[in-house]
């Protein structure tokens, strides 16, 4: 196919809302065991955050002190969101929804646009096309949690109520070649079933990039690749059900 690229001013930026419908089951994407995640960057928080206090404690400008509070605030929010997130049990072989702020699943804003990047690459130009998506396009959740990077969410909606909980646990073999010969094991999926929605928002910047484009990008991605593990076997396909210029 060929890529469309458009020429307008660099300080100019559309906003598009976007819609999207499951029509088949959807699995988490993320790896439930929080190990990595807390030793790279929950623990880098908290140390800061003690470290923000200490300062606090023995700042005695006024103008300084309301400065540090205002940034402790911030990462104290931000801590909440890492609570949020991996509030689940720790299984190596289990892959989850992110949780928002509220519980809600969800997914993060960055898988979105990691789908737009994938299906460019493969139907497009290639690694020109996945460029200008990391260069021009952004994915943004619309809910606000009144906490910091609140953006970074787009959480699951069935018939307009959040969903808090996975319909079902999918186990499927995994199978995979070792020196001895190939061994089986089984991984488990938080699993969604349709109907399931998800709205969020995508920003175009700079004006290089068509945005008649990124809603085929969509349609292309929803159904020849989907959203979701075990892609495969056709996990995770959708529609775009409303895509309008904000």
């Amino acid at each position: 196919m060929k890529l469309k690229v458009v020429k307008r001013s660099k300080l100019t930026h559309q906003d598009c809302l976007v819609t999207l419908s499951f029509v088949s089951t959807v699995l988490g994407l993320n790896p439930s065991a929080p190990s990595l995640r807390e030793k790279f960057i929950k623990q880098k928080l908290i140390k800061e955050i003690e470290k923000l206090r200490k300062q606090l404690d023995r700042t005695k400008d006024e103008a300084k002190k309301e400065e540090i509070a205002r940034r402790l605030e911030q990462l104290e929010s931000e801590a909440k969101i890492e609570d949020a997130y991996w509030n689940i049990e720790e299984d190596e072989r289990l892959t989850v929804f992110a949780r928002d702020p509220r519980g809600n699943l969800s997914f993060l804003n960055y898988q979105i646009a990691g789908l737009l990047k994938e299906t460019a690459y493969d139907y497009y130009e290639k690694s020109k096309s996945r460029n200008l998506i990391s260069k021009y396009v952004q994915v943004l959740g619309v809910e606000d949690y009144q906490m910091y990077e609140s953006w970074r969410y787009v959480p699951l909606y069935r018939d307009g109520t959040p969903i808090k909980e996975p319909d079902k646990i999918l186990e499927r073999p995994l199978r995979a070649y070792t020196p001895s010969g190939y061994i089986v094991s089984l991984i488990s999926s938080e699993a969604i079933l349709p109907p399931a929605q998800l709205t969020f928002k995508i920003r175009i910047c700079g004006g290089e990039v068509d945005v008649d484009w990124i809603r085929e990008l969509l349609e292309v991605g929803g159904k020849y690749k989907g959203l979701s593990q075990w892609r495969t076997a056709q996990f995770g396909l959708y529609e775009v059900v409303e895509f309008k210029l904000l």
